[in-house]
């Protein structure tokens, strides 16, 4: 404001008044008073007051949320962000748990770009979490926090169940395919057993249903390597698939004296829990690979080894055992039915 005469004088929201114009960052409405004082010839005017506002910064925005279906369990927040959200390098968006627990976060700059200018975020996730909120929240330098984006993998299946006519038939027997693996994880895992993601499909049970896995997953090898020995076989279940191959380095000899190789991706080494003891892995198993047989090979310095296996030859290990419980056999058999949805709806 001006005057042609006196002094304006501002205070916010019954502060002490000043003849600094007011500013505030901070978003919310402030009522702002104002008048003139005295001067020659005039005397002070009356106080009047005018209400502003300042609107919370636009950082983020959800645009969609979705579910890969043939590369693991995985949830992902498409977000569009303003030129300021954008600008902090440091910006990151954050997944957690209801009961708060934080299962990991992802910077902007690590995010990939859609052809729509979305920034897509991925959350991977167990087979026996479909049924958890996810809670996203964006967090930025400035200590503003985002609005909390929250969903779930058994929300984002039961609408395309519900739409068979926009998705497909193979599509939905392949979500369907992965609730009731997911359910049958959280029997085998005892987690949130009250909230199963397979409580709407009765019709897709395994526990009396018979499956049966053919002699050529039967794990065999070729050959020898002097120096070490193949002594074990098993899968971890993550939200891909890992296959791991126990060896044991004999004396004399050390683990960087062997090279190892696998004709269908790469291998990791790790350390086992005894000295010279170690494990051959092969990770990120999709779905519709679970039947793929791998042909590892151990070459030393004059010999070697291929160890020819799947993940299907620790399902056949297990349903013809009687070693194992019911909740790992139909654990078992629920895997195999998700991994033959994920063919018919690759091959599709």
């Amino acid at each position: 404001g001006s005057t042609a005469g006196g002094t304006m004088m501002y205070s916010v929201n019954d502060g002490d008044f000043s003849s600094s114009i007011p500013t505030a960052v901070d978003p919310g409405t402030y009522t702002v008073y104002f008048y003139s004082t005295s001067s020659t010839n005039y005397y002070s005017s009356s106080i009047f007051s005018v209400q502003v506002t300042i609107a919370p910064a636009d950082y983020d925005d959800l645009a969609t949320v979705s579910v890969t279906l043939t590369d693991g369990i995985r949830l992902i927040f498409a977000l569009e962000f303003s030129d300021l959200a954008l600008a902090d390098k440091n910006a990151y968006l954050q997944f957690s748990l209801d009961d708060g627990t934080v299962l990991g976060t992802q910077k902007i700059t690590e995010a990939t770009v859609d052809s729509k200018g979305r920034y897509k975020f991925t959350c991977p996730l167990l087979a026996d979490q479909m049924t958890e909120n996810i809670n996203a929240q964006m967090f930025y330098s400035d200590g503003v926090e985002g609005d909390v984006y929250s969903y779930s993998v058994k929300q984002y299946a039961d609408t395309v169940i519900a739409n068979e006519a926009t998705f497909g038939a193979k599509t939905v027997n392949l979500v369907k395919a992965m609730l009731n693996y997911g359910g049958y994880a959280q029997k085998y895992t005892g987690k949130n057993t009250s909230n199963l993601a397979n409580s709407d499909l009765s019709d897709m049970a395994v526990d009396d249903k018979t499956v049966s896995i053919g002699d050529d997953y039967k794990i065999s090898r070729k050959g020898a390597v002097t120096g070490l020995k193949i002594k074990s076989f098993k899968l971890v279940i993550d939200d891909l698939t890992e296959i791991q191959i126990g060896c044991q380095v004999q004396n004399g000899y050390d683990i960087s004296d062997f090279d190892f190789s696998c004709d269908k991706g790469e291998v990791t080494i790790y350390e086992g829990e005894q000295e010279g003891y170690y494990y051959i892995s092969i990770k990120k198993i999709t779905p519709d690979k679970l039947d793929d047989i791998y042909s590892v090979t151990v070459t030393g310095e004059d010999s070697e080894i291929t160890v020819y296996c799947s993940a299907f030859t620790y399902f056949k290990t297990v349903l013809e055992s009687s070693a194992y419980d019911e909740k790992i056999v139909n654990l078992i058999k629920a895997m195999y039915e998700y991994n033959q949805a994920s063919t018919n709806y690759v091959n599709g």
